[in-house]
């Protein structure tokens, strides 16, 4: 008996947990009994039902994940035609891979855990010194300290990230699912709707309040980034007690672990006003983070989950690159090379500048277009996109401005 042959037609009508199909190198495979054990989690297998997931599934696992595979596999793909860029991609990222791309150094990393553990060290001694010799002045300092080290920590988690580490301690983009969520900052109009959130399972209206936030988005941006890990807080919190958590005792603890540390270290503080400065500036400063998580897509275009483009020209068209001096990497921890590391997420960041180099003459040659621009430069093409979506909401429904002052004085 031989191998049954389907279209993509076919491939997508099984697009739902309970009927998952995908495709790899032509392959079809059932892998519905495999989305609860699936290492990555659940929700992205449910979101790619259906589709071509070669280059997702090949830049994101090693080799020996392919053993798995046969137990699925359910037939070929037939009458299907990759674009010529895209097979010319996989040649290069073959070629990437030969050329010792994908190799980590782990003294690298290591030196980068000896560093953050020193910022760390600097933080606490100010707050200790600063307690006992009563200057608050100190600790204010040692509140920027820390904020370098929420920084730091969280670059090295993201570029860590091992799979035995529980996913709050280091996930920060649920601040962009937080900000989807309240519905306080859209980068395309198209959003002006009720959206359901995968991320959160549930319908997220775009209602009247929704609509005044998006109308002064450009504005709150700043503010609303420099005080984003309390909204992480809240949904760590949130997350733990109601919702469906993979490793819930293993986020509980480590979220016990941080306040207990947090609010040890802060017992330190030598007056309320030297505790409010220290918790405000630590946030605040630390908030440069969030401003450059979101720097890399918030000016490109955005896909939802219809998306028809191929792997490449997806992660080409919606991600920017900020072009930066080598000795500047610490600033922006290998968030600066979005576009190739979404291109080669398993890349290590000690590796991201010279592939990025290698990338973009492999687009120059084949007609591809590799987005850069400075920290500024990108600053200002995110606020440009926020108002310019601000003004949409504006015009495509009255907002009446007196609202934000009935919302600050807690009016309704």
């Amino acid at each position: 008996m031989g191998t049954k042959q389907y279209t993509m037609d076919e491939v997508r009508n099984h697009n739902t947990k309970d009927d998952c199909w995908l495709v790899i190198s032509r392959k079809v495979y059932d892998v519905t009994n495999w989305i609860p054990r699936h290492p990555g989690g659940r929700q992205i297998i449910i979101n790619l039902a259906g589709r071509d997931v070669t280059d997702l599934f090949l830049q994101n696992h090693p080799d020996y994940v392919t053993k798995y595979l046969p137990t699925y596999f359910i037939g070929d793909l037939v009458n299907y035609k990759e674009s010529a860029a895209l097979l010319e991609f996989r040649k290069f990222a073959m070629e990437v891979e030969k050329d010792g791309y994908f190799k980590t150094s782990y003294l690298y990393y290591t030196l980068k855990f000896l560093c953050v553990l020193a910022i760390l060290s600097v933080s606490v001694v100010c707050y200790v010194i600063g307690y006992q010799k009563n200057w608050g002045w100190l600790q204010i300092v040692g509140s920027v300290v820390l904020a370098a080290f929420l920084q730091q920590v969280a670059f090295l988690g993201y570029n860590v990230r091992p799979r035995c580490w529980p996913s709050a301690f280091w996930n920060f983009n649920g601040l962009v699912e937080r900000l989807a969520q309240c519905a306080s900052c859209t980068v395309d109009s198209t959003l002006f709707k009720s959206l359901y959130s995968f991320y959160h399972h549930k319908v997220m209206s775009f209602d009247g309040f929704a609509r005044l936030m998006v109308s002064y988005q450009h504005i709150l941006f700043y503010p609303l980034m420099a005080f984003a890990r309390f909204f992480l807080y809240i949904q760590s919190m949130i997350l733990i007690l109601f919702k469906d958590c993979e490793y819930r005792k293993s986020e509980f603890f480590t979220t016990v672990g941080f306040w207990t540390w947090f609010l040890t270290l802060h017992s330190y503080c030598v007056s309320y006003p030297v505790l409010i400065a220290c918790l405000v500036l630590s946030h605040a400063c630390a908030g440069i983070l969030h401003v450059q998580i979101v720097l890399s897509h918030f000016a490109m275009d955005m896909y939802e989950t219809d998306w028809e483009d191929d792997f490449l020209d997806m992660q080409l068209k919606t991600s920017l690159d900020v072009d930066c001096p080598w000795y500047m990497d610490w600033f922006h921890g290998g968030l600066q090379f979005q576009t190739v590391h979404h291109l080669f997420p398993r890349v290590p960041r000690h590796k991201l500048g010279a592939l990025q180099l290698k990338t973009r003459e492999w687009c120059a040659k084949n007609n591809k277009p590799y987005y850069l621009a400075t920290f500024f430069e990108a600053n200002k093409q995110v606020v440009q996109r926020l108002k310019a979506v601000a003004q949409k909401a504006k015009f495509n429904g009255e907002v009446d401005t007196s609202m934000i002052w009935d919302a600050l004085a807690a009016q309704g």
